[in-house]
């Protein structure tokens, strides 16, 4: 019998687990309410120099996954820190957090739906 249920309760441990390293967008506005000033704390915008400059949240550093220097900028990053990520649609965003678990980084996490879910539940962006 319990080879029957362990399937399933090993798959729901690993979907719990890959549910924490995604948030909504109201979920990350208060995140980012209540870390942005502590030190630590890093928001990541994964987009390229033109979307950025169209509207990023606040705060954030633009690291351009689609850059040749992508994994070069984020190596120099503090592994322990705490790192939220975004991007227009969440699709590259998601890419970028499992690469940078790759390369050793234990505490990232990404907005669902990027910054596209971020401006439809009316949260302000800056240019």
């Amino acid at each position: 019998m319990l080879r029957i249920f362990l399937p399933v309760l090993l798959a729901a441990g690993l979907s719990k687990a890959e549910s924490s390293e995604v948030l909504s967008a109201p979920q990350a506005d208060s995140v980012l309410r209540s870390q942005a000033a502590k030190s630590g704390f890093h928001l990541l915008d994964v987009r390229t120099p033109e979307e950025f400059a169209q509207g990023h949240l606040k705060g954030a550093m633009l690291v351009d996954i689609k850059s040749t220097d992508f994994e070069a900028k984020v190596g120099k990053l503090a592994r322990k820190d705490r790192y939220l990520l975004y991007c227009r649609s969440g699709h590259r965003s998601g890419i970028a957090l499992e690469k940078m678990k790759e390369m050793g980084f234990t505490n990232v996490q990404h907005v669902a739906g990027g910054i596209g879910a971020w401006t439809s539940a009316g949260i302000p962006t800056v240019q």
